[in-house]
């Protein structure tokens, strides 16, 4: 048998693997890893054996099952995306404006997924390939996708520092959802909420944002939909926390926290976390702040966001500076060095680590490094190519 006959029974058997999986993700275990890694021919050899049919519906069990996975398991859900965006750059038909839509369909998915675990950079980066994508569709075909993908747009530019932009993509969809597509509540609340947060978080109109988030949470609880308002009760908690209403902003985490629980959103969690541990630092209760921060280090960790995980660790050291408990702190980042070897941390997010660890072993550590590293891990999530260059 000679090698082109061999990969073409190998091909073969990975579209067998691969309809299994499609019947039950669980009958194909390591399938996506597998189609992820094949160069582009035998990419294409894969996608010919299958019909064009057999083809969209692939394509579409997978953006189907990213969506399911992004609340709990969002690096899984990459993967995912990433298939899908593969397998749609093999897909041709003899319509090229589904194909773009497909095409742009995909890289909308994929833009979702990596902005839930933070990857968010190359989050816009996918957006800007699902935009091109949507320019070749006629605009009025793809008007609810392309608004869908406004808001991941604002959410992206709001954690890349593109206020702005964040705000008016925001408002450009909510505004385009509740004219064009009324009955798509919970996606118009989800654009609103977009748009009150960056009020809030960007431009600190505390009043004006807080109204709106509590408007949205009455659509959702008018609707029955307990994800949209666990995430605003999270938001507007958020909110009385900055404008000091403490009591107030620990109920709504208390709601959420159980809101989220229940409904097995783990990436919302973190951020309740957060929140509690914020509100225990303004109210002295700094050893409490600390277990929050673990909590939140935790489950960042488990969704495979090392870098956001190794900024919660500057706000536990802050915390046991704020406690007096300084000789707790070199043996805390000795400790996280060893945690965070396994956790797949990029390069340059390790060295801020060694050399805030290099620090605290010297008893050199101040609030001001901290700081430092803090600020840097923040701009690292926001540009990969980030360099750690400082003394």
């Amino acid at each position: 048998m000679d090698r082109s006959a061999g990969e073409r029974n190998e091909t073969g058997e990975l579209l067998l693997r691969f309809r299994r999986w499609l019947d039950d993700p669980e009958a194909s275990p390591g399938i996506i890893r597998d189609l992820i890694g094949l160069d582009n021919e035998r990419l294409g050899e894969f996608v010919r054996l299958n019909t064009g049919a057999e083809m969209l519906s692939s394509i579409r069990t997978l953006l189907t099952r990213s969506r399911e996975s992004l609340a709990g398991a969002p690096r899984e859900a990459i993967a995912l995306t990433r298939l899908a965006t593969a397998l749609g750059s093999c897909y041709f038909t003899a319509d090229p404006q589904l194909d773009a839509a497909v095409e742009g369909d995909a890289w909308k998915a994929h833009a979702d997924a990596l902005l839930r675990a933070g990857d968010y950079s190359e989050a816009d980066r996918a957006c800007r390939q699902a935009s091109s994508f949507y320019t070749l569709v006629d605009p009025e075909d793809c008007l609810y996708e392309r608004t869908q993908l406004n808001v991941t747009e604002a959410k992206v530019a709001h954690f890349l520092g593109d206020a702005e932009r964040a705000l008016a993509l925001a408002g450009t969809a909510a505004a385009t959802l509740a004219r064009a597509f009324p009955k798509k509540k919970k996606d118009y609340v989800r654009a609103r909420t977009t748009f009150a947060t960056i009020l809030v978080a960007d431009f600190q109109r505390y009043e004006e944002g807080l109204k709106a988030l509590e408007e949205c949470a009455e659509l959702a609880r008018r609707d029955g939909d307990t994800e949209s308002l666990a995430s605003l009760v999270n938001n507007i908690g958020q909110v009385y926390a900055r404008i000091g209403k403490l009591t107030e902003a620990k109920e709504c985490f208390t709601t959420a926290l159980q809101g989220f629980t229940s409904l097995g959103l783990k990436t919302d969690m973190p951020r309740v976390h957060a929140g509690l541990a914020r509100i225990l630092m303004q109210e002295g209760r700094f050893n409490e702040a600390v277990s929050e921060h673990y909590m939140a280090r935790a489950a960042y960790l488990d969704l495979r966001m090392p870098v956001v995980a190794a900024e919660v660790d500057t706000h536990i050291i802050e915390a046991l500076f704020a406690a007096g408990r300084t000789r707790d702190i070199p043996a805390l980042c000795a400790l996280a060095v060893e945690t965070f070897m396994t956790a797949n941390l990029p390069r340059e997010a390790a060295k801020a680590l060694a050399y805030m660890n290099a620090a605290a072993q010297r008893g050199t550590l101040t609030t001001d490094k901290l700081e430092d590293v803090r600020e840097f891990y923040q701009r690292l999530q926001a540009d990969p190519d980030e360099r750690f260059d400082f003394d």
